[in-house]
């Protein structure tokens, strides 16, 4: 009976996944269409230069996000054309770029390219730009510095409605939670309160933790025996790039310690030289939010410390990739795990109190 339910199962997920792909192609098929529909000449040589692109050309909706910037700035030697700018955001929204409804948003939060200053709509296309973001496969190919810049450029003395509506959206973007995204949405600044055993509770068991500057990792829990888990943080914009092996070696052994969760993971390394990542999640009682403190060092300048977790890791790593979640694969990552937590407060008084960077980063559901 199993094998039926999970046969049926299998089926409609293939279903699924076939209808995706299709209207993924067929999407794809008529944004190509409306392109070379509505295309000028001045415009084609716009598109001939590639490093106006944030991502791949062949993408027709990327190229109409091009097309809708450039006649809106008037860079490349072509006068501005607020008419055609429009045109081309539309048409770049329509096909889920969210750099097409963001600026969409931008021209009535400012006022601009024809329009007059108009919250409701800036609200909606601002909306519309994160859904467009976090669902699809394109990205607005731009730093949190870039959203602020071009909204105070536009609109320097924003009234407390605009602000807040900017704020928003800056927030929902460095941080993607459904927290934040319900914020921007409803137009609240109401913060729920995030604590350890929230994280530990919540159906998919993930946090998404930012520190502000628009880099973020997220914490997802694959499985947990009492105070261990197994778990991954991972920058989301690279998730979906990992191949079998690098996914498989992005998972790290951790420990619930009282209230705060810790782990180690080993970094191989050839290009940059192999190092070691020390994470804590632990609840702030100021932000009355989960906090993530992460540390990378490059372990190589602790030489005695290096050599022994670099062998103890290569044998993790042989057992994680032929058995993952094995007896003998998690043995070894709490042997790898007790090393570098025996040696930690050594070697980081040797690598001079820490690392390159160091994060605090504040977490969200």
């Amino acid at each position: 009976m199993r094998n039926v339910i999970n046969l049926n199962k299998m089926k409609k997920l293939l279903i699924l996944i076939l209808l995706q792909l299709f209207v993924s192609s067929q999407s794809f098929a008529d944004a190509k269409t409306d392109l070379a529909n509505n295309i000028k000449d001045y415009e084609k040589k716009i598109l001939g230069n590639q490093s106006n692109y944030f991502i791949s050309s062949d993408e027709p909706a990327e190229k109409m996000r091009v097309l809708g910037y450039h006649n809106f700035t008037g860079k490349a030697g072509n006068k501005k054309n607020y008419q055609r700018s429009i045109m081309w955001f539309e048409m770049a929204s329509k096909y889920g770029h969210p750099g097409g409804a963001y600026y969409l948003g931008l021209f009535h939060y400012g006022g601009t390219a024809g329009f007059e200053q108009n919250f409701n709509k800036a609200h909606d296309y601002f909306v519309l730009a994160y859904e467009h973001w976090t669902n699809g496969d394109f990205r607005f190919g731009m730093g949190l510095e870039d959203f602020s810049n071009d909204m105070n450029r536009l609109n320097p003395n924003p009234s407390k409605e605009f602000a807040k509506l900017r704020d928003l959206f800056i927030k929902a973007i460095d941080v993607p939670s459904n927290d934040r995204y319900q914020n921007l949405k409803n137009l609240s600044t109401k913060s729920k309160v995030v604590t350890i055993d929230n994280f530990l509770n919540s159906e998919k068991q993930e946090v998404l933790c930012g520190d502000g500057s628009g880099y973020n990792l997220k914490i997802k829990i694959y499985a947990s025996v009492q105070n261990e888990f197994i778990l991954r943080a991972i920058n989301s914009l690279v998730e979906d790039l990992l191949t079998k092996e690098e996914f498989l070696l992005s998972y790290s052994y951790a420990k619930k310690i009282d209230d705060e969760i810790e782990w180690f993971h080993f970094n191989e390394d050839e290009m940059f030289g192999d190092g070691m990542d020390y994470y804590k999640l632990f609840f702030n009682n100021k932000t009355k939010k989960i906090n993530l403190y992460y540390q990378p060092y490059d372990i190589t300048k602790s030489s005695e410390v290096y050599l022994e977790a670099y062998n103890q890791y290569k044998l993790m790593k042989k057992e994680k990739l032929l058995d993952p979640g094995g007896d003998k694969h998690l043995n070894l990552e709490r042997k790898l795990n007790e090393y570098f937590y025996k040696n930690y407060k050594k070697m980081k008084k040797k690598l001079y109190d820490g690392s390159v960077e160091t994060y605090n980063m504040v977490c969200e559901l």
